[in-house]
């Protein structure tokens, strides 16, 4: 009676893994690591302005292939999620009253020439105050995911910054931090 019982319950255990067990076995070769990715804005605008002067700033490419953990996964990412993008700005230098930034976005693009595709925005920040603090780029779901796609896909994409700055000339540069995390199949 014993037997027949554990024999019973040894087989609905194997029917129960025989069901889920791909799925078990799917993500037990799965490596999750998170990196960050640095990228430089570099703003120098020379025209003597006091109105406001619209800013469409040169592409930066952001390569996810300059990480060793990349390169050796490179083929075998199933997922990227962009968790987070930080920046802060820094050698500011203007020759009159301090400056704003203003309706700023980032957007981004598969090359330095492409179609760009709104990432995030940034609403006024003053640059003269700004320097020693480090914000947080906010977060549309959406878009991130659009642009985790982006770099699933080609394991690059080239982002730049636009605004209005409220004169000019000024010179600054915005270092910014993309944080992702990555899943690939470490057997494959």
């Amino acid at each position: 009676m014993k037997n027949h019982v554990l024999k019973s319950l040894l087989g609905l255990a194997l029917i129960a893994f025989t069901f889920s067990g791909c799925d078990l076995l799917d993500k037990a070769d799965d490596v999750t690591f998170e990196e960050d990715f640095d990228v430089v804005f570099a703003v120098d605008e020379k025209g003597q302005s006091q109105s406001p002067v619209t800013y469409a700033g040169t592409p930066v490419l952001l390569d996810l292939t300059t990480s060793p953990e990349v390169i050796k996964y490179a083929d075998k990412i199933k997922t990227i999620e962009v968790t987070k993008i930080e920046y802060s700005i820094t050698d500011y230098a203007s020759s009159g009253a301090a400056i704003t930034f203003s309706n700023g976005k980032v957007v981004y693009s598969a090359s330095a020439t492409g179609t760009t595709s709104e990432l995030s925005t940034v609403s006024t920040v003053n640059l003269a105050t700004a320097g020693s603090g480090i914000f947080a780029l906010p977060i549309d779901q959406t878009k991130f995911t659009a642009f985790a796609s982006l770099l699933l896909n080609e394991k690059k994409a080239y982002v730049t910054a636009q605004g209005t700055l409220s004169s000019t000339p000024v010179k600054f540069n915005v270092p910014a931090k993309v944080y992702v995390k990555i899943t690939a199949n470490a057997l494959d």
